[in-house]
């Protein structure tokens, strides 16, 4: 039967059993449950039946696009690495290490998305949409912003100890500015990149009763109204 086309009636059961957490419901976006009205033990099945999505881009250009994140994110690291195990009583400074902790894990957070992102496939799932690219929007923004600000955290340490390792500390500036400019790079080239929707065509087998599709008014499950 599809998905689209058939009259589904959803087994009447509570509110809270209807309910998942928000991270089930994020992780199973797009997919409905449903079980075998001959399975006596009400095994819980799920198909994936939301939208696909896809870089509306050539191939070469969407490889091309995830070798460019791996190696900003490379430089970063180094960079930002370098600069923080320097000597020097700017790191242990408060409003200097402040920034610094933003930093390390929206960038820990950076380095999950494009891991993400570089092992999903090229048509994906809502979840896994989510997980790479999502993720490497949010947190490439947030770590240019706490980059930004360590910049000026170590220019405004400078300015009040001018005496102390000049070199090594406009040299630290320098390297956090670099980092802060390619992670906005990552933010500015995911951003530009447009995501098409793929229609899903799956089918659901018959003799079934359809225990949640995300998306649906509770109000009409609950009250075994029918769903076109």
């Amino acid at each position: 039967m599809n998905i689209k086309d058939a009259n589904i009636y959803y087994k009447e059961r509570k509110r809270k059993d209807l309910n998942h957490s928000v991270g089930y419901d994020r992780f199973y976006e797009g997919y409905v449950e449903y079980v075998f009205k001959s399975d006596p033990k009400r095994r819980i099945h799920r198909v994936y039946a939301g939208d696909y999505w896809q870089a509306d881009c050539g191939d070469e250009q969407y490889r091309l696009q995830k070798i460019t994140y791996a190696v900003f994110f490379v430089i970063i690291a180094v960079l930002f690495l370098t600069a923080g195990v320097q000597p020097v009583k700017c790191n242990n400074t408060w409003y200097v290490a402040l920034p610094c902790f933003v930093s390390v894990f929206s960038l820990f957070m950076l380095l999950l998305g494009v891991g993400i992102y570089i092992a999903m496939p090229r048509t994906m799932m809502a979840y896994q949409y989510r997980s790479g690219s999502t993720r490497i929007k949010r947190w490439s923004y947030i770590a240019f912003i706490g980059l930004t600000v360590e910049v000026f955290a170590v220019l405004l340490y400078f300015v009040l100890h001018f005496r102390e390792k000049t070199w090594v500390l406009l040299l630290m500036a320098l390297a956090y500015f670099v980092c802060a400019v390619l992670s906005y790079a990552i933010y500015t080239m995911e951003d530009r990149l447009a995501y098409r929707k793929i229609k899903n065509d799956v089918t659901l087998p018959e003799d079934i009763v359809v225990y949640k599709n995300p998306g649906l008014v509770f109000d009409k499950i609950l009250n075994n109204e029918r769903l076109d």
